[in-house]
């Protein structure tokens, strides 16, 4: 087992990629979700600052022991209890016996009682040696699950799309994520183009042109609004592509990656193992997939990776967003904690 501590930030290793003199528009992936509305999860009841701290089982701090315990949270109303669900477990059940019992005061007090139920989670980390010796995460929306199968309809790829005129003259380029919104079904989308400043001309083509994506989604429980997001790659001369890379060499180029102040064992996660990550960061969460078997030992750790912004200049920053590579997680304590 090694152990990084990272002390300096480095320019990311990237791989040039030769795209057409005259203009290149790639259409990518359109991933659909369920939309939970911020709002909800922001009025729950205590506030941050109204909580008190998590407290250790009795004897257990002072015996040196580490635990975990991530629960799912389901509210069905203002003024109900969540229905508390243990995901992940280690340490014993005392800890999850502390931790069921500090959520069961948590209340969504805006929560409509004839709205469809909020999924929350929450992570609970125990670490007897730290100078806080109960770290939580605040609770995030889990999306509803439904039996719907959706399907875009008149969804854009390359042949849609031609490089406008303007556009080419002053060789806007670069990475456009588009985000729509459909309230219900063979409603139009409500369509914003999360970077426009990027690209004005580029950005203006593709709302109006995505304004004619519909939704058809088949079952008995569909759950609307449902979120679609769509990613569109316009080069020019040429342009820089992420490679695939060492936890290690990723990490020396995450912007303020000694502020993160964590700490991470990865030998507790079945290591080694690889991630397929996507950068979006910082318009949107980062989207981690495992390859290869799971192990819920790695979820906070795969959070962490989502929220992590690289530190590029802009001419690069613009070509590499959106880019997939495979990240490998060697066996190793990561600590950016000092």
């Amino acid at each position: 087992m090694s152990s990084i501590a990272l002390r300096h930030a480095a320019t990311a290793a990237l791989a040039a990629s030769l795209v057409l003199g005259t203009g290149q528009a790639v259409a990518q992936g359109f991933a659909i979700s369920n939309s939970v509305d911020p709002a909800i999860v922001a009025c729950l009841t205590p506030s941050r600052d109204d909580r008190p701290q998590v407290k250790y089982p009795d004897g257990a701090q002072a015996s040196i022991k580490e635990a975990r315990v991530y629960v799912q949270l389901e509210f069905t109303g203002p003024d109900a209890p969540p229905r508390t669900t243990t995901t992940y477990s280690f340490g014993g059940p005392e800890f999850e016996s502390i931790v069921h019992q500090y959520v069961s005061v948590y209340r969504l007090p805006c929560l409509s009682p004839s709205a469809a139920p909020v999924t929350l989670r929450q992570e609970f980390v125990f670490t007897p040696d730290d100078s806080r010796p109960v770290a939580w995460r605040p609770p995030q929306a889990v999306a509803a699950r439904d039996s719907a199968k959706c399907v875009g309809k008149h969804v854009l790829d390359a042949r849609d799309i031609a490089y406008p005129a303007g556009a080419r003259r002053r060789q806007e380029e670069g990475t456009l994520i588009a985000h729509l919104v459909f309230a219900d079904r063979g409603a139009a989308p409500v369509v914003a183009v999360l970077n426009e400043d990027a690209a004005p001309t580029l950005a203006a083509m593709l709302k109006q042109k995505l304004g004619g994506v519909r939704l058809e989604c088949a079952g008995e429980d569909v759950r609307w609004p449902k979120v679609a997001i769509q990613t569109f790659k316009f080069r020019w001369d040429g342009g820089y592509a992420l490679k695939d890379l060492r936890l290690e060499t990723f990490l020396r180029s995450v912007k303020d990656v000694r502020k993160e102040g964590v700490r991470f064992d990865t030998t507790a996660m079945s290591c080694p193992f690889d991630v397929e990550f996507t950068l979006y960061q910082p318009h949107l969460k980062n989207t981690i997939r495992e390859l290869g078997p799971p192990d819920p030992a790695r979820s906070e750790f795969l959070y962490w990776l989502g929220g992590l912004s690289l530190d590029l200049p802009p001419s690069t920053a613009k070509h590499v967003l959106g880019d997939t590579i495979k990240l490998s997680v060697p066996c190793l304590v990561l600590d950016l904690s000092s």
